[in-house]
């Protein structure tokens, strides 16, 4: 019986999907919500999660226990997630935040509502779902029975890539009038100043740009573009025809030019001015020669680069978001097997402090208001902690 359940659930996404993805935003209207809540609700309830027993998180400096090291630290609290969004922006005009954008966009904020990619319950961990719901962790919404990346907002739309087919979707926040824009291998979607901005998998990942209804669709340069980010008129990306050194170009196509001549950087982001990248070592450096998790000083792109940070058993940084005055990053030492601990630290590199020791996946660090969300390594789940530790985890799917 669970076999023959699993086989109907599967075809009635397929289903879904397929009539979905045939809509384009000047083909018309596809009120999708209604249908994906139609067919899913019967097997589920998707507000309802599971939560494994046992363990807590504790946060504070690093001199705070954290609770124990077994799986039980996958425990946590259930219940709503409350965002506190005091202080907290949007870059600019861009569709979320340069940050959250390199850690793949799980989760964007807009109005009163977070949006975000979640799991749609405990049987079928694989099924990957849009939902949103309000800061305040009421009236929760499936939106989408496709998880998504890249998520921009953008007035009283979202714009997302489907980890169904890499296709750019458009929607209403609400989950009705979906459209697809693309046709597959979409990847680093930025939506800002009216504008799509992405990394066109169909064209040898040139950066392509396009109006918000999917019009006026073209190269922007010939560049194989990844991470990309929008500051004023300014369009900024990694080169990886260029060994992944960072370039920009204007969003009129003119002025291609060479910003920073380093080819170890692995992504960057952009922030009141101040650019940060990840080398390959693991270490986090911005424009002012800061440098994090390397001992001692360095010559990088002609700069020396001084340490602000450093574990005592070594290690890398995986994954890091900046956002207002701190850096947030995953720390992995060798002992760790692709997943690590969360830190912060000042912009300038000091106060460091152990936000949680649970066994974070690399790639998944998420900041929306006072909460970070991340991915258990051990269960697959997504939590949300405090950006200053305090408190116990919650279990947002």
């Amino acid at each position: 019986m669970e076999i023959k359940k699993t086989k109907i659930i599967a075809l009635a996404v397929a289903l879904i999907m397929a009539l979905v993805g045939l809509t384009a935003c000047s083909g018309g209207n596809n009120d999708a919500k209604d249908t994906v809540n139609d067919v899913l609700s019967g097997y589920n309830d998707p507000s309802a999660v599971n939560t494994p027993s046992g363990g807590n998180n504790s946060g504070g400096n690093d001199n705070q226990s954290g609770g124990d090291d077994s799986i039980a630290h996958m425990g946590g609290t259930k219940g709503n997630v409350v965002y506190n969004m005091s202080g907290y922006a949007v870059d600019g005009s861009m569709g979320n935040t340069s940050g959250n954008l390199a850690n793949e966009g799980f989760a964007a904020f807009s109005g009163d509502r977070v949006y975000y990619t979640g799991i749609f319950n405990n049987d079928y961990r694989d099924l990957r779902v849009l939902y949103s719901v309000k800061t305040d962790g009421s009236d929760k919404l499936m939106l989408d029975t496709s998880g998504a990346t890249d998520i921009n907002i953008s007035g009283d739309r979202i714009y997302y890539i489907s980890t169904h087919d890499t296709t750019i979707y458009s929607m209403k926040t609400d989950g009705t009038d979906k459209c697809a824009l693309t046709e597959g291998r979409s990847h680093h979607l930025v939506v800002a100043n009216g504008r799509i901005y992405y990394h066109n998998g169909n064209d040898d990942g040139k950066l392509y740009t396009m109006m918000l209804d999917g019009s006026d669709n073209r190269v922007l340069v010939d560049d194989r573009a990844t991470y990309i980010t929008v500051v004023g008129d300014d369009v900024y990306y990694l080169n990886d025809d260029e060994s992944n050194r960072l370039y920009a170009i204007k969003a009129d196509g003119t002025n291609r030019r060479l910003v920073i001549d380093n080819s170890r950087i692995r992504e960057f982001q952009i922030v009141n001015g101040m650019i940060y990248w990840r080398q390959d070592s693991g270490q986090i450096v911005n424009s002012t020669t800061v440098a994090l998790a390397e001992e001692g000083k360095s010559n990088i792109a002609g700069n020396t680069t001084t340490a602000v940070d450093r574990h005592a058993s070594g290690g890398v940084v995986p994954s890091f978001n900046v956002c207002g005055d701190r850096i947030y990053y995953i720390y992995r030492n060798d002992s760790m097997d692709y997943y690590g601990s969360i830190y912060s630290v000042k912009l300038d590199g000091t106060d460091r402090v152990l936000i949680s020791d649970d066994t974070v996946k690399d790639d998944y660090l998420i900041v929306i208001g006072d909460r970070i969300h991340y991915i258990n390594y051990e269960d697959d789940r997504i939590y949300a902690v405090k950006t200053d530790g305090s408190g116990d985890k919650q279990l947002v799917e």
